[in-house]
């Protein structure tokens, strides 16, 4: 807004009054002028507004629904059998441990580690595994097997009643190590293993 447009008329009228009231002006009898003639207003039809059409707005997509049996992290991915395996949150764990979790029906657990790693596949193998034979387990097998396209190394040990068993593969800079295992002898924890391992995804 341009204030001097407005104040500048307003001031010449506050000082014309103030020059009128200072002088003495002797007044002159002016016939007033005739009435202007009577105008009839003509009513005119009102308009109609446009009415505003609301533009329909399509839906947000749903957000994909999490899958609490599926723990998944950059270029790798995996489920567990079902939800009597529950994983540990990634906050209590180290940072070379990518996932981890506990079933405590079996006294079991299956863990994701990561780790970059330079060197080839079978000195990574014997690396996981030194620490465990060291401590008196028995390696029971040791073969190459295929999952979701990637050569894992399977190393299985044996100390009394602890079962272990682990997949490890070395690609693109970083070794992996899928360990899972309990500390009995049920059936059903190498079955369980065998079965998440083969959910394995690393790209």
């Amino acid at each position: 807004m341009n204030i001097k447009k407005y104040i500048a008329p307003a001031v010449l009228v506050v000082f014309g009054l103030v020059g009128c009231a200072s002088h003495h002006v002797t007044p002159v009898a002016v016939s007033a002028p005739p009435p202007p003639p009577a105008v009839t207003a003509v009513p005119v039809a009102p308009v109609p507004l446009p009415v505003p059409v609301a533009t329909p707005v399509a839906p947000a997509a749903p957000a994909a629904p999490v899958d609490p049996l599926s723990a998944s992290g950059d270029g790798w991915s995996f489920k567990v059998v079902d939800d009597s395996w529950v994983f540990v949150d990634k906050d209590e764990l180290v940072d070379t441990v990518l996932a981890l979790a506990r079933n405590s029906q079996l006294n079991a657990r299956v863990m994701l580690v990561g780790n970059p790693f330079s060197g080839n596949q079978a000195a990574f193998t014997a690396i996981v595994s030194q620490g465990a034979t060291e401590s008196g387990a028995k390696v029971t097998k040791l073969v190459k097997v295929t999952i979701n396209g990637n050569d894992f190394q399977q190393v299985s040990l044996v100390d009394g009643k602890l079962h272990v068993q682990i997949w490890t593969l070395v690609k693109n800079g970083n070794g992996y190590a899928f360990m899972c295992g309990s500390q009995t002898t049920n059936p059903k924890v190498p079955a369980a293993c065998t079965q998440m391992a083969n959910t394995l995804h690393i790209d």
